[in-house]
């Protein structure tokens, strides 16, 4: 009778066993489930909004062209600061004449425009010596008038299409951007050009001047347009 009531006990024991071994797989296989639920859940998450951040970042980066583009838009179409290059004490200087003399070379009272008109040997006819490096500043102006001071008219330069053009041979350019013998021109020598003055030999680049060739105009000022370029080391 014990016998038998000790094997009722084993055999509940073991049927209680067997139950919680199978609660406890399927509490496991339910959490592994639920565990890669979340994982795939949190990772398509993150995944989108990832793509979302990528997304809103080209966006924004897009949105900051176009708002760079526009400021300098903007920043062309008001008047820069300019700064006028030409060095007229030096010119005036080697002409042994008056800075207002040279600079009324052609004065027309009517219209109130005097200019340079390059009419002095001792300057080549038409050298024109600046303060500085005209490639120290991002554009230069070029205003000019006819012989006759009736009309005024500028020439814009990037400084770096200049400085190309002068430094390719000692062929001639127009810094009026004329050329023809009708046209309003002021043509000076590339900087492979050597200029000899009382005997010494200068260069335009290293010397700050444009070597004429021939001219057909007036300069009235050279100025030299934006903020000063900064050189490295400065």
């Amino acid at each position: 009778m014990v016998n038998n009531n000790f094997n009722y006990l084993d055999g509940r024991i073991n049927s209680t066993n067997a139950s919680v071994e199978t609660v406890v797989a399927n509490v496991n296989s339910s959490l592994i489930n639920m565990q890669n639920f979340l994982e795939a859940s949190i990772s398509a998450q993150i995944s989108a909004l990832i793509n979302n951040v990528s997304s809103s970042i080209e966006n924004l980066n897009e949105f900051t062209q176009a708002l760079d583009e526009r400021i300098e838009e903007l920043e062309q179409c008001q008047e820069p600061t300019k700064t006028a290059l030409i060095d007229w004490d030096k010119m005036a200087l080697i002409a042994n004449t008056t800075v207002d003399a040279l600079k009324k070379q052609i004065n027309n009272t009517t219209t109130g425009i005097s200019a340079y008109g390059g009419n002095h040997s001792a300057l080549h006819y038409g050298d024109i010596y600046l303060k500085e490096d005209f490639t120290n500043y991002p554009r230069i102006m070029v205003v000019y008038t006819d012989d006759n001071g009736t009309l005024i008219q500028a020439k814009v330069w990037e400084s770096w299409v200049l400085d190309y053009l002068l430094s390719q041979s000692k062929g001639k350019t127009s810094i009026t951007g004329n050329n023809h013998s009708y046209d309003l021109y002021w043509n000076v020598y590339g900087y492979e050009y050597k200029q000899t003055i009382s005997g010494v030999e200068y260069n335009s680049k290293k010397d700050f001047f444009f070597c004429n060739n021939n001219q057909n105009c007036g300069i009235v000022e050279i100025y030299g347009l934006g903020e000063k370029i900064e050189s490295e080391g400065e």
